[in-house]
Formats: C-alpha cells, sequence, structure tokens
C-alpha cells in the first residue's frame, strides 16, 4: 500500500506512510483520494475512513475536510486505539446489519405504522450515533 513512486511529485511515499504510532498530520486531499482507492478500506463514515495497515498492525484514520478549508489529516492510532477501531467497526456491522433487517422486514409491509416507523427511524439513529461517536474519538484520541 506504499506510495513508493506514486507519491507526490515521485517521491518517495505520503506523509501519512511515515508517521508513528499516535502521531497525525495534515494531508493533501489528493493523498487523501489515494489511500481511499488504492486499499480496501476497514471502515467508511461520510469523509472519513480507516485503513489496515494489517494484523497486528496499526489503523490509519483519514479525514477530509469538506468546508473548503483543506484541514484534511491523517492519524496512525497506536496499538490500544487500533485496537479500539477494529472492535468499533464490528460493533458498527452489528448495528448496520440490524438496520438494514428491520429496514428489509418493514419494506415488505404493505402499510408502515406509526409505531414502526418509530421503530426504524430508531435503529438508524443508533447506527449514525455510533458511528459519528467512533470516529471523533479516534479523531480526539
Amino acid at each position: 500500500m506504499s506510495g513508493g513512486a506514486g507519491g507526490p511529485g515521485g517521491t518517495a511515499g505520503w506523509p501519512s506512510e511515515r508517521l508513528a504510532p499516535g502521531a497525525r498530520c495534515g494531508i493533501s486531499e489528493a493523498e487523501w483520494f489515494h489511500f481511499l482507492e488504492s486499499g480496501e478500506p476497514l471502515h467508511q463514515w461520510g469523509p472519513a475512513f480507516l485503513l489496515d495497515e494489517g494484523r497486528g498492525a496499526c489503523v490509519r484514520l483519514y479525514a477530509r475536510d469538506d468546508s473548503g478549508a483543506g484541514r484534511h489529516l491523517c492519524a496512525r492510532l497506536d496499538a490500544a486505539a487500533s485496537d479500539a477501531a477494529r472492535r468499533g467497526v464490528l460493533r458498527l456491522e452489528v448495528l448496520s446489519r440490524r438496520a438494514a433487517d428491520t429496514i428489509t422486514r418493514l419494506q415488505g409491509q404493505p402499510a408502515t405504522s406509526l409505531r414502526e416507523m418509530e421503530e426504524q427511524d430508531a435503529v438508524s439513529r443508533r447506527l449514525t450515533d455510533a458511528a459519528e461517536a467512533l470516529y471523533r474519538q479516534l479523531i480526539r484520541d
């Protein structure tokens, strides 16, 4: 997954590849897109994604700033934060399946009651809240 000659200007890599565990740096939008497209993200939520460096290695968090200010960043999580990220993604997968199952079950019915619409909204909200909390925690740490 190394930037190698594909890094900016043919350099030896991207800034995010040189980060020590627990460090962070500003990155370009080109770097953000490079890693989004060149790897298989562990998880993506809006303009942020997690890239797992492999078993026993760190997880990198890439976040794009959509405000136009260009404050894109990468944080290479330390071992504890990387483990928390992996556990958080597993929790999000469970919540995502529950939300999809609920939505699928309710869509198969001819009419949806207010209670069923509230149930659908609640499972979707739990997923959204959990994903936002995970990414906020990882960016903060």
